[in-house]
């Protein structure tokens, strides 16, 4: 769980109420942000690269992956799900979840 495929597409600020979910062609592995800190490095990493001001915003790793936390039935205390690509995941498992999950 410590590789991103691809690049962040759209940096605005990543906040602690947002449930990491990690995404590859196995399945889903959910993370909380503190059980899997070198997703939340990797993308804040990129953000501080492209907004040296400290500003941190909603953070989309690909596009369309942010989806709400309750469509997902993840815990009240998280009011969205980012959607991260990891190993072999392709843009286009992510927007399929994403998808899935907003029906």
């Amino acid at each position: 769980m410590t590789s991103l495929a691809g690049t962040p597409s759209a940096i605005a600020d990543l906040k602690a109420d947002a449930l990491i979910l990690g995404l590859d062609r196995q399945g889903a592995v959910a993370a909380h942000p503190q059980v899997a800190p070198a997703i939340v490095d990797a993308i804040g990493s990129a953000a501080a690269a492209l907004d040296p001001s400290g500003k941190r915003g909603k953070v989309t790793v690909l596009p369309g992956t942010v989806v709400p936390a309750d469509a997902l039935g993840a815990d009240a205390g998280y009011s969205r799900v980012v959607l991260v690509g990891l190993g072999d995941a392709t843009e286009g498992d992510l927007r399929y979840a994403a998808g899935a999950a907003s029906r």
